[in-house]
């Protein structure tokens, strides 16, 4: 294992300086700079003097997981990985770090950028979002359910934003790059009154990440585009459209929110993910969509400096204790009277829900005396407890109601 690592090692400082002399002399000039197709043209002669050598890392990677099957008492352990995904940083590096973001925005000051260009800058930032949840059934077995949605990178360290009910109440969340490479996330902080969500991912090298645009100057007819996930199956998926209005107020599961309008193609799974306008700056946040017969681009994004506020006083007044959970998983329902109800739909194991008897099915009625109809409803209970305190219930089961104090996780 030792020699084998020796050897990977001395291919990738091997490997690491042939990539320096191929591309020495291949930075924009000032003269080019000005010259958008120029810019196209040398993004395109970088990606194709890097395929060989992307062939040889491919080589590397596949060499070294072979090596691992041949010899199962080596356990895959964290090292491994990092050090695969190291070698995708540097494919990745290759291809845009020659054009750097400053340079492309320099060149482009005095117009708007093609879409094209777009993509080739907001793309790299651009990620999608898996999202796993454990519990048990009814039946006291096991399960996992799977969830996708999008998401941006907004700092070179590493911080990711999303709605918050991408995340939902997850047990485990991976952010995937569109080259390959995949980071385990931790939730930094939520918002639900406001759908948002930040992530956090490490890597020995910086991020490429967007930077947010003034929404309060947007006007009705700019042409925007979204970059995601959508059904969570096309990651790094663009779509075009135009700001449709303005200061929209709809109501998502019980919040009053103020969103952009835009006829961008949205589809689930792309919830999270920017919304960029012309200059490759994010101006809109995606959140949701109107579907139904008949319905057809109606896509609304929370305005990008409703985001950067939030963002802002997350990265500066970094909460001391995380939010409270049940332990839980929920759904609306709505009975054969119109009434609406939170149903139970999962149970975490190892939460305070399990170990108060909470089951599957399970319809909670009150919370802290609360009537509950609606899971803002309950978030919002929970937002005046801690971790460690006790919230009772009253729940419906089999027709019967039951109180039941859970202690918060």
């Amino acid at each position: 294992m030792k020699k084998f690592a020796l050897f990977l090692l001395l291919l990738i400082c091997t490997f690491g300086v042939g990539v320096g002399g191929v591309f020495v002399g291949m930075r924009l000039s000032e003269a080019q700079a000005t010259d958008s197709a120029i810019i196209v043209d040398e993004i395109a002669a970088i990606q194709d003097a890097v395929v060989a050598q992307e062939t040889i890392v491919q080589g590397i990677v596949q060499d070294f997981l072979t090596f691992l099957e041949a010899e199962p008492e080596v356990e895959e352990d964290d090292y491994i990985f990092e050090t695969i995904n190291v070698l995708h940083e540097e494919i990745y590096r290759m291809r845009h770090d020659m054009i750097t973001r400053e340079e492309m925005f320099a060149a482009l000051e005095t117009r708007s950028l093609t879409m094209t260009e777009l993509f080739v800058l907001a793309n790299p930032a651009s990620v999608a979002i898996s999202v796993e949840t454990r519990g048990t059934n009814m039946f006291g077995q096991q399960t996992t359910r799977a969830s996708a949605g999008s998401g941006f990178i907004i700092s070179p360290d590493g911080y990711v934003l999303t709605n918050d009910h991408v995340l939902g109440n997850a047990s485990q969340v991976t952010v995937l790059m569109y080259d390959g490479r995949s980071y385990r996330a931790e939730i930094i902080a939520r918002k639900p009154e406001g759908d948002l969500a930040l992530l956090k991912i490490n890597s020995p090298n910086e991020f490429y990440y967007l930077q947010f645009g003034d929404s309060d100057e947007l006007m009705v007819g700019e042409q925007v585009a979204a970059i995601g996930n959508p059904l969570g199956e096309f990651a790094n998926s663009m779509t075009i459209g135009h700001v449709s209005a303005l200061d929209r107020e709809l109501t998502i599961d019980g919040v009053r929110l103020t969103l952009l309008q835009t006829d961008t193609a949205v589809n689930r799974g792309n919830s999270g993910g920017p919304l960029i306008n012309d200059r490759g700056q994010v101006i809109g946040v995606i959140t949701a969509k109107s579907t139904g017969d008949g319905v057809e681009g109606l896509g609304f994004a929370l305005p990008s400096n409703v985001a950067y506020e939030v963002v802002y006083a997350w990265l500066n007044t970094v909460p001391e204790t995380p939010a409270p959970v049940i332990g839980v998983n929920v759904d609306t329902m709505t009975d054969s009277f119109g009434r609406r109800w939170v149903l139970i739909v999962g149970v975490n194991e190892g939460g305070g829900a399990q170990a108060a008897g909470i089951e599957e099915g399970d319809i909670i009625i009150t919370a802290s005396g609360v009537i509950i109809s609606s899971i803002t409803e309950l978030r919002e209970v929970l937002s005046n407890y801690a971790p460690g305190d006790t919230l009772g219930l009253v729940i419906s089961r089999d027709g019967e109601q039951l109180s039941i104090d859970v202690v918060l996780g």
